[in-house]
């Protein structure tokens, strides 16, 4: 029952964090420089999230992330919550660039104190200026297909 409220409460959160182009693109791959800078915004993006700094993860963002997050009290809010029904990281079992649908997008996979049945996916969404612009979040077995790996 646990598991499911928490993946319930997680996928609640993709509508509002998560946009991308439903048409999708050829996926390239990244050039050595491009993996670097990517890797380093997803990482800034997930610890700022983790740290409770909202306000340098929505400056992070484009203006339509910034919408759809909610500003700071929404970004606090889902911070509150992932805490409250995930606890927090324990191990952190993967990071790496990808692309769907022609958007790069940051993986971050971990194992958390509270939801202990499956590990925890989290994707930054990333154009090409290097500012969010979408986000999504939840058990892996509930995250879109890597079509990486």
């Amino acid at each position: 029952m646990r598991r499911t409220v928490l993946a319930v409460a997680l996928l609640s959160l993709t509508p509002v964090l998560h946009a991308q182009d439903a048409a999708p693109a050829a996926a390239k791959p990244f050039t050595a420089a491009e993996t670097t800078r990517y890797m380093e915004i997803g990482q800034a993006a997930t610890r700022y999230f983790f740290e409770g700094h909202a306000d340098s993860l929505l400056a992070m963002g484009d203006s339509a992330f910034q919408a759809r997050v909610g500003g700071v009290d929404g970004i606090r809010q889902q911070v509150d919550r992932l805490a409250e029904r995930a606890g927090m990281v324990l191990n952190v079992l993967d990071q790496k660039m990808t692309r769907r649908n022609g958007t790069p997008q940051f993986w971050y996979e971990a194992e958390m104190s509270e939801f202990t049945n499956e590990p925890i996916v989290f994707r930054w969404l990333i154009n090409e200026d290097g500012k969010l612009v979408g986000a999504g979040m939840g058990p892996k077995s509930m995250a879109p297909k890597d079509p990486e790996g």
